[in-house]
């Protein structure tokens, strides 16, 4: 009897020992699940750094947490409360609640939107983070048309570095987060650009700001410019935007250099020839035509004034084999209309610009602009750059072009006092535009 009693005690204590060891069996647990723990003491649940014997710290009786992980035998569970993780032994589960619910995705946040800065055209032009502020918030100078095609020309002095041979003049060196911000406020898809350097620091700068451009644009920004010349000598060409126009026939016109007689030379006595594209809409159809980047000679002497007027004779040269193909012409740029000193105004030789031009092939127009100066010298107003049509150019939305930056700001009149920034750090003429309607109107 004695040693049947004592075998029935080795049997119960047998099995108590296996519920002890295995507590596993009395629940299944899986990642995902939520559980309610239970302390087996009043310090709560054993909270450890890893599956082994690492406390950290311990939770309270009743504490409800995730299931993120367990050990190869599910014997430790790694659980997650609202304030912090660890691992538990499977015992200390006191039920299971559930597979954790979907969390609802946090909204993600709405990014600011800029500010709308109240902008009468003058803003861009005042200082480059107060452009930059305008271009940010989305503004842009508005179209004559919503679908029209925006050509600009602009002398940016010596660009990139303010100076003519190898000078960096800090206090004239270009702007070029200024310039790129500018430009993309005024809304252009083609700007005829003279007064450029074609050295390395030129090449990189112009790098700077079609890169800017792409950003502020979403476009693909690229510059032609002619090959005749040092790389510090001034030249000239076009900023284009490649998801507009795309440019062919690219060349010389070294007839708009009135010193040079032949190709070889172009750049004759340091002046510029033209420089000419034929540029074709990407999205057809589209207003394609014939663009000629131009520079005439400066100056206020007989001779420089009958370079200039040599230059214009000689158009038709240059046009009457191009309106077989195509009508619309367009050249735009520095004419360096100033008359000459003790001899005609530059008022006259604009007259007389206009009246040559009216009988070059095929017939062209002189642009008015609004208002009437593209340049200031010792803060006196100029008009010096020029957009001649071709007159029977269905496309040309307006007769009258724009005049921006500082010489539309000063609406033309002598500036008092300083100089604007943006005479100094952009440039002393001011870009000049005109709108087209991008359309295949001949």
């Amino acid at each position: 009897m004695k040693q049947k009693l004592i075998s029935l005690i080795l049997v119960i204590l047998t099995l108590m020992g296996c519920l002890l060891v295995n507590p596993a069996l009395a629940l299944e647990v899986e990642i995902g699940q939520q559980v309610e723990l239970k302390a087996t003491k009043p310090i709560g649940v054993p909270l450890h750094e890893t599956a082994s014997s690492s406390l950290k710290g311990r939770l309270p009786d009743g504490t409800i947490a995730s299931v993120v992980d367990t050990d190869d035998d599910k014997r430790w569970l790694k659980i997650e409360t609202d304030d912090q993780q660890g691992w538990i032994v499977e015992k200390y589960v006191a039920q299971v609640l559930g597979q954790i619910p979907n969390p609802i995705p946090p909204t993600p946040p709405i990014p600011p939107t800029p500010p709308i800065i109240p902008d009468d055209g003058t803003t861009v032009w005042s200082s480059k983070e107060a452009c930059r502020a305008i271009v940010d918030s989305g503004q842009r100078l508005p179209r004559s048309e919503s679908q029209s095609l925006r050509l600009a020309s602009w002398n940016i002095r010596w660009f990139p570095d303010g100076g003519p041979g190898n000078s960096n003049d800090s206090d004239q060196k270009t702007d070029l987060d200024w310039l790129s911000c500018t430009i993309a406020w005024m809304d252009v898809d083609v700007l005829a650009v003279q007064e450029i350097k074609t050295t390395s620091s030129g090449n990189q700068a112009w790098k700077q700001v079609t890169s800017k451009l792409n950003q502020d644009t979403d476009g693909d920004w690229q510059v032609i410019l002619n090959g005749c010349g040092s790389p510090t000598n001034q030249h000239v060409g076009f900023l284009y935007n490649g998801n507009k126009v795309k440019p062919e026939q690219n060349k010389e016109i070294w007839q708009f250099n009135g010193r040079a007689a032949e190709a070889r030379e172009s750049c004759k006595d340091n002046l510029r020839p033209g420089y000419m594209a034929y540029f074709q809409p990407i999205t057809s159809p589209g207003f394609d035509f014939y663009a000629v980047s131009v520079h005439s000679d400066s100056g206020r002497g007989e001779k420089d004034i009958e370079t200039r007027r040599t230059a214009l004779e000689r158009i038709d040269e240059v046009t009457k084999d191009l309106v077989n193909i195509d009508g619309d012409i367009i050249i735009l740029g520095d004419f360096n209309t100033m008359g000459i000193d003790g001899g005609i105004t530059a008022q006259k030789e604009i007259e007389e610009l206009e009246e040559k031009v009216k009988t070059e092939i095929p017939g062209f127009t002189l642009l008015s602009l609004q208002p009437s100066c593209s340049h200031y010298f010792q803060k006196r107003p100029g008009l010096l750059d020029h957009i001649l049509v071709s007159s029977d150019s269905e496309e040309l939305i307006n007769t009258q072009g724009i005049s921006q930056g500082y010489c539309g700001i000063n609406n033309c009149q002598r500036i008092n006092g300083n100089l604007p920034s943006a005479a100094l750090r952009l440039s002393d003429h001011c870009p000049i535009i005109a709108d087209f309607s991008n359309s295949d109107l001949d």
